[in-house]
């Protein structure tokens, strides 16, 4: 099922993840196309399926990066709890949506409108991506909205110093299970500076939070 050509590809997919977020947390990778309209991140071997393929080489191209990313975040390291599924879901849509830009040398303030506008949104049919609705498991928000909290902090560091902090949070949380708490806690110690609030508004407010909202320095 599905073009050899799309499935060929993984070592470049990958390559480019590492150079974002460290060494490849397991021994091998893989896709296995399955009768699907979805993919999953299966650790190692992920599962694409054949309604994904349909919907061209590009669009399949994305998916399969956004899965594969969930190996750095999601599989090696995991939500303890789905009220935090932002912590893995907002990482991996965040790789897509950069890997996207690479590949089509888009303009980074498109990118910033289109999350600013996908985000509000969001919010408003399913609320913020920190208290995701239990009868709308999974939806957008977790993703686009989470993307959105780590597109400011990627603003507010720099893109050294931003990178930095997500090779150092998937490589140095393998094999663990974290919080929203833990999360904040490893940002405000990498980086010296308090994001609490900006995090908890992101992660907490109806709206779209303003793009002055800041860190505080210690």
């Amino acid at each position: 099922m599905g073009s050899p050509a799309y499935r060929d590809k993984s070592p470049k997919y990958l390559t480019w993840l590492e150079k974002k977020f460290g060494r490849y947390p397991f021994p091998t990778a893989g896709i296995v196309m399955v009768d699907s309209d979805s993919a999953m991140e299966t650790q190692q071997m992920v599962t694409m399926g054949s309604d994904v393929a349909a919907l061209g080489a590009d669009e399949f191209e994305l998916d399969t990066v956004h899965e594969f990313s969930h190996h750095w975040f999601g599989d090696t390291v995991t939500p303890t709890t789905w009220q935090d599924m932002w912590l893995n879901e907002g990482w991996a849509m965040y790789a897509q949506l950069l890997y996207q830009l690479e590949r089509e040398h888009a303009k980074d303030a498109d990118l910033d409108s289109w999350l600013r506008q996908s985000d509000a949104a969001l919010r408003k049919k399913y609320g913020p991506p920190g208290h995701p609705k239990p009868t709308e498991f999974a939806a957008s928000n977790v993703y686009i909205c989470g993307a959105a909290m780590l597109r400011q902090l990627q603003h507010t560091l720099g893109d050294k110093k931003f990178f930095a902090l997500a090779r150092a949070w998937a490589q140095d949380h393998r094999n663990s299970q974290q919080t929203r708490a833990s999360f904040i806690a490893f940002v405000n110690k990498q980086t010296n500076r308090d994001f609490t609030a900006l995090i908890d508004a992101w992660l907490d407010s109806p709206t779209t939070p303003p793009k002055s909202l800041k860190d505080r320095r210690r």
